[in-house]
């Protein structure tokens, strides 16, 4: 669901599964249409007006749109602004070199580093997941719609708040928009 530019900053979340968890390895044409269709939604926040783009900075596909944020601020689009967050100081460590230095690559590349915890504690993730839906006007996920998993907390967090959400589906690459649900304090 896309919000008419306003006078206000607009503000999207984005997450997502981890890559080990899609039906696809990441080199394969399934990987590379669900990128485009990344590129493409991504493009369509920013035509309509979101300008914050709050990215789970975890291995996954977080960090994978957080990347496409930060190529598209750095090719001179005004006004964009990436924010992380991030649930510990050092949860890159459990990555590969590879991520790791991805994860580097898009914190220097962030305006904003949010971190919830110092120390790895239980149920970190799922803080770091309320700071992402809490802090945004909407969410867009890459999830299979499977009720397990830091993906389904965050996409179930921002229903039960109210905030439109828009699901990349990674086994089509199909961009759904999901029901939103009443919330009541």
């Amino acid at each position: 669901m896309l919000c008419e530019r306003s006078i206000w900053q607009m503000k999207l979340a984005l997450c997502g599964h981890r890559l080990e968890n899609l039906p696809f390895p990441m080199d394969s044409e399934s990987y590379s249409m669900l990128e485009l269709a990344l590129w493409k939604t991504i493009s369509k926040y920013m035509d309509s007006g979101y300008e914050t783009f709050i990215c789970s900075a975890t291995q996954g596909m977080g960090i994978v749109m957080g990347e496409i944020v930060a190529a598209i601020k750095g090719s001179g689009v005004s006004g964009t602004k990436l924010n992380c967050v991030i649930p510990f100081r050092e949860q890159a460590r459990k990555g590969d070199d590879v991520w790791r230095l991805r994860y580097r690559y898009l914190l220097h590349d962030a305006d904003r580093i949010i971190q919830v915890c110092d120390n790895y504690q239980r149920g970190c993730y799922q803080k770091q997941s309320r700071t992402v839906v809490d802090a945004c006007d909407a969410l867009l996920a890459v999830y299979d719609e499977k009720d397990k998993g830091r993906t389904a907390y965050a996409v179930q967090y921002a229903l039960k708040h109210g905030k439109p959400v828009e699901i990349i589906n990674p086994y089509n690459s199909i961009v759904e928009e999901q029901e939103q649900k009443p919330y009541y304090r």
